[in-house]
């Protein structure tokens, strides 16, 4: 039905499922429609919606999305749209006429600036339109009636209900629009003879199979020659995107939520790819899956006996690194699980963990970075080490330097409960040979050579680590300092939110791609030694790198004076230049 023909007082009925795939009807009524609601030259009609499914609900739920309205035999549009401030019958469909036009888009080459235009996140009703939805809605007042988006159910499988709720505020930090909720495990295979969906069904727009199965569920609008459109809103509102996952969903049930209720369902067969994600839903092709490539993991956890080893397979490239984060966090607990294991708490101990990182640039040649790293924690060690993986496979995703494409990640994680963690507890240093001596300052001239321990103190008691460095001042300087501790960034009771512990978060300036992968292949690992000559204002004239079978924290100094002057100083070496040459064993 063109939207011009769409009138207030028209009354027509609508279709989703409640449970499975069974299509239950819902009555209809035109409230009016919202010029330019959803954008420029988008309108929005308004509605009303009711059924004894609706009535259970409390409203119209998220995962409704998508869901066709028809009136006298024509398909008017999707509901796509709830009020902002309560869960009511009142909503908003995207025209069925701004939905179709997705058929006719192309798939592999379109202009960017069809996707421009930003998806409203509210949209306010006024005069009597507001009034009539205040009235039918039980509003206190009109100003009130606003309408927003439908959230979208995002199901996640592999994940403890502690876990997913752990992860969950990223998801919505990064997309309030989504629901996190439990789900199941999804395949790419396609059943031998699959029932052609039907409109009201649901629908999943999947950004990863397999052990971690990630996916967004709505409900399908329309289905014609292979082809079918859902949601009448964006998941990801990408566009043109690469061909992502299409499945069938089953239904589980609806959860009633004061704010707004929200369907439960499995990601069932896969129906194909999502090529358009566009302002006016998704456009889903029938067929073969997407391709994929794998991220693989094995988690041990040693004092118990266990091991554990997993895959997903990655549909949506910009979800690898969330996909990553949600598989190992949810490994790590379930090994690690502390229920009857002599683990005190699922989150205390030490990770130490190895990776690969593979893929292509822009000309096709291949890339890849492995490293490692440990970590330790009395709160959130699974997710620390989880989260920091992650974020080095998401700087080189979305680095601004290059577009690469990742095809394989690889990961294995060793899960302790000992505390393995180390303190610089003091340095002793010789002169030229002299005894050990505990210095705040000391005097040094040309051809100088230091030796320095470094006394490692275990935090979990037993006795002290020795560690041996050699300096040798080849130069004239006239001060300095030497530094020996952990990592900026080793030790934290809960890396979850805090900044300050992350250590891949930016690229450094980094002019191209492979200058960023040197970048991150040798960022500082938290369990080795430091050791460094620097002068005043930062110069680094000599560096060593120690690695130690625990976390390092702490810094200890020794400053550096000129022989035969006096000591600095507690600010002495800020604030100044002091040229010196020196090597560090």
């Amino acid at each position: 039905m063109p939207k011009s023909s769409v009138t207030a007082g028209m009354t027509g009925t609508g279709y989703t499922v409640e449970h499975g795939r069974v299509v239950e009807p819902f009555s209809v009524t035109i409230l009016g429609t919202l010029k330019d609601g959803i954008a420029p030259g988008r309108d929005m009609i308004i509605v009303e919606v009711d059924s004894p499914a609706v009535q259970r609900a409390g409203g119209i739920w998220a995962g409704m999305s998508g869901s066709p309205v028809y009136v006298g035999g024509q398909l008017v549009g999707a509901v796509a749209y709830g009020l902002a401030s309560t869960s009511s019958g009142v909503g908003g469909l995207t025209p069925a006429e701004d939905m179709l036009g997705l058929l006719g888009l192309p798939g592999p080459a379109l202009a960017a600036s069809m996707v421009s235009v930003d998806a409203p996140s509210r949209v306010q009703l006024h005069g009597s339109l507001a009034r009539t939805v205040a009235a039918r809605a039980n509003l206190a007042s009109s100003s009130a009636a606003a309408l927003t988006q439908l959230k979208v159910p995002l199901s996640v499988s592999g994940l403890t209900p502690r876990g997913l709720d752990r992860v969950s505020s990223f998801i919505t930090t990064a997309n309030p629009g989504l629901v996190p909720v439990a789900g199941s495990s999804s395949s790419k295979t396609i059943s031998i003879a699959p029932p052609p969906p039907m409109p009201g069904q649901s629908f999943a727009s999947v950004a990863s199979y397999g052990e971690t199965s990630v996916a967004a569920v709505g409900t399908i609008t329309y289905v014609c020659d292979g082809v079918a459109l859902a949601f009448g809103h964006p998941f990801e509102f990408g566009g043109n995107t690469t061909p992502t996952g299409a499945s069938a969903a089953d239904a589980i049930t609806v959860v009633p939520d004061i704010v707004q209720p929200y369907k439960l369902a499995n990601v069932a067969e896969s129906l194909g790819t999502v090529d358009q994600d566009r302002l006016a839903g998704i456009r889903a092709t029938f067929g073969a899956a997407p391709a994929t490539f794998p991220v693989h993991s094995v988690v041990n956890a040693p004092d118990l006996g266990r091991r554990h080893e997993g895959e997903s397979q990655i549909a949506m490239a910009d979800w690898a690194s969330t996909v990553t984060l949600y598989q190992l966090f949810g490994e790590l607990e379930a090994t690690a699980d502390s229920a009857g294991t002599g683990f005190d708490s699922a989150g205390k101990g030490t990770v130490s963990a190895w990776w690969t990182f593979q893929g292509t640039r822009e000309d096709g040649t291949p890339w890849s970075i492995s490293r490692g790293n440990r970590w330790v924690s009395k709160l959130g060690v699974d997710f620390t080490a989880a989260f920091q993986v992650a974020i080095q496979l998401d700087t080189l995703i979305a680095n601004t330097v290059e577009d690469v494409k990742v095809t394989n990640v690889k990961v294995s994680l060793t899960r302790e409960a000992a505390f393995n963690l180390y303190s610089v507890k003091r340095l002793l240093v010789s002169k030229n040979g002299g005894r050990f001596r505990s210095v705040s300052s000391l005097g040094v001239r040309p051809n100088t050579r230091l030796r320095v321990r470094a006394i490692l103190h275990p935090f979990s008691g037993g006795p002290d680590k020795v560690v041996q460095l050699r300096f040798h001042i080849t130069g004239r300087t006239t001060g300095g300092v030497i530094l020996v501790g952990g990592t900026r960034s080793q030790f934290f009771e809960d890396c979850f939110g805090n900044e300050a512990c992350f250590v891949f978060d930016e690229d450094e300036g980094a002019s191209d791609f492979g200058e960023l992968l040197d970048q991150q292949a040798d960022a500082p690992r938290n369990d080795s030694l430091y050791a460094s000559l620097i002068g005043s204002r930062g110069r680094e004239s000599a560096f060593r790198q120690v690695r130690q079978p625990a976390v390092v924290v702490g810094l200890r100094a020794i400053r550096l004076h000129p022989e035969g002057t006096p000591a600095p100083d507690d600010d002495f070496f800020f604030g100044r230049s002091f040229p010196l040459g020196a090597r560090v064993h």
